[in-house]
């Protein structure tokens, strides 16, 4: 019984719980036909350079998950100095936690410091189609560069020390129980 108990224990925390699965587009026609994804996994990401002699710009992607509800997080950053990220925009997500500054109505989060990321974390729903917006200004004559990155929200420690502690608790009663009977 203590090497089956020890085994869970190990296996529980060798497992990674992360049942989410993220589709990228182009587009949000090939989001809607399920057809050339652009990454899927449970943590999907793509980039853009900015063109040398653009000031402003906005980089799209479509997104789609299962299982049916997910909480994610989303994030929009750029490593370079020169580019500004103004908007990080998710269309039909009405569910986004901790964030006094997401806009309802506009479906998104500012900002306007540049190096800084913005990010989002929410509730998606399967069989929608999530339009990932992200709004940039740059310095004009230098190359720049954004990307977006979704990926599942971890399950927390507390719920793996509380199911090792369930299992303790079991096998506590396993052996009072026997001991009680013999």
């Amino acid at each position: 019984m203590k090497k089956i108990l020890l085994g869970l224990f190990f296996v529980m925390f060798a497992m990674q719980v992360n049942a989410a699965t993220y589709n990228l587009y182009n587009t949000q026609a090939d989001a809607v036909n399920d057809q050339s994804v652009i990454l899927s996994g449970s943590a999907v990401g793509d980039g853009d350079k900015t063109s040398f002699n653009s000031t402003s710009g906005t980089f799209e992607r479509f997104l789609t998950v299962t299982p049916s509800t997910n909480t994610f997080t989303l994030g929009g950053g750029s490593p370079d100095i020169a580019t500004t990220l103004t908007k990080l925009m998710i269309e039909g997500v009405t569910n986004v936690f901790g964030y006094t500054s997401f806009d309802n109505s506009s479906y998104s989060v500012t900002g306007s410091t540049s190096g800084t990321d913005l990010t989002l974390v929410g509730l998606l729903q399967e069989g929608t189609v999530y339009k990932i917006a992200l709004d940039w200004t740059k310095t004009a004559g230098v190359v720049g560069s954004v990307d977006i990155n979704v990926g599942a929200v971890p399950v927390p420690a507390a719920v793996w020390l509380f199911g090792s502690a369930l299992m303790g608790l079991v096998g506590v009663s396993r052996r009072k129980s026997t001991a009680v009977a013999a």
